[in-house]
């Protein structure tokens, strides 16, 4: 099988030239996680990031047709789901018989409204990792799709959610993201200057979920239990990439890291014992409550450049 995957733009990102200045893309890390698992099974995948490719609607489905993929994969975020509904309208007038699988968490969260409207064949819900895969084996074996856990999708005139599919409990075992496919230094990506980065801030996973379950975020529902990766495999993995890729900026993308001062103490000694401290710098989201001076100090002497810490609001009521 082919597949391409599609990361849409919103419509201000793909039409307004100073919007994309002020807010630059990040890398399409779910994406890239789908096509490593893909191709280590065996298909081809290409990844089209549609604002970084400055594509508008009518282009992104032309270049889609001269991909001539077998199944279309949409990641749907409700800031973009507007826009990417008009694309795939556009492309369900020239292909109409192109599988088009959608996933990310609004498609996670409106699973039947995308089917009724027929803005989708498939929903994979929650993380996608294996449930893509049994999903194109399915499309290019021609079987069933009855028993694929974590899918939604049309049969007939009635929408059918097979059950929830089981979380990845070890996160080691997945491939590291599909880079390779990515534009990693196409300029969309490389500047954030409201924080001093000039160059492309790759991402990592060291973790995924989040304990807190705030009221105003989606961690706690497209990520169902908090599981932490060994320090030194994330080391291991951003090793690799800093001499494949020669990156200068790392970006964790977890919903805080580090998670406690024992993990961060680890990453930073690891980090620095292989020289990674002198090769890249990296960022991170944390939370006020998750740091003391010791391990700042510490973190900083492993080149962490910037640290965000979450004030949605200083009014706890309206938290």
């Amino acid at each position: 099988m082919k597949l391409a995957l599609v990361v849409p733009g919103s419509r201000a990102a793909v039409e307004n030239a100073r919007y994309r200045e002020l807010f630059p893309q990040l890398l399409p890390m779910s994406v890239a996680y789908l096509a490593a698992v893909l191709e280590q099974d065996g298909h081809e995948t290409v990844i089209i990031d549609q604002v970084p490719a400055r594509l508008d609607n009518p282009g992104l489905v032309r270049r889609l047709l001269e991909e001539r993929p077998d199944a279309v994969g949409v990641s749907l975020l409700t800031t973009t789901v507007e826009h990417a509904l008009e694309m795939i309208s556009l492309l369900r007038q020239e292909a109409p018989e192109l599988p088009i699988i959608a996933g990310n968490q609004h498609a996670s969260m409106f699973a039947d409204d995308l089917l009724t409207h027929r803005a989708a064949d498939y929903v994979v819900r929650g993380e996608g990792e294996v449930t893509i895969v049994e999903l194109a084996r399915a499309l290019q074996d021609g079987t069933g799709v009855e028993g694929i856990l974590g899918l939604s999708f049309r049969r007939g005139d009635e929408n059918m959610h097979n059950p929830d599919r089981p979380i990845v409990t070890d996160l080691d075992t997945l491939p590291y993201p599909a880079w390779h496919r990515v534009d990693l230094f196409n300029p969309s990506y490389m500047e954030l200057p409201v924080i001093g980065v000039y160059s492309t801030p790759l991402a990592i996973m060291a973790s995924r979920g989040c304990p807190y379950g705030c009221v105003y975020c989606s961690q706690d529902k497209q990520y169902k239990k908090v599981r932490l990766r060994k320090v030194t495999k994330v080391v291991d993995e951003i090793e690799e990439h800093v001499d494949r890729y020669g990156v200068e900026w790392l970006t964790f993308n977890d919903a805080y890291f580090p998670w406690n001062r024992r993990q961060g103490l680890e990453f930073a000694d690891e980090m620095i014992k292989r020289g990674l401290h002198k090769r890249v710098r990296w960022t991170t989201e944390s939370r006020v409550d998750r740091v003391d001076e010791e391990l700042m100090l510490r973190l900083k002497e492993s080149w962490l450049e910037v640290i965000f810490f979450g004030f949605e609001s200083g009014n706890q009521a309206i938290l």
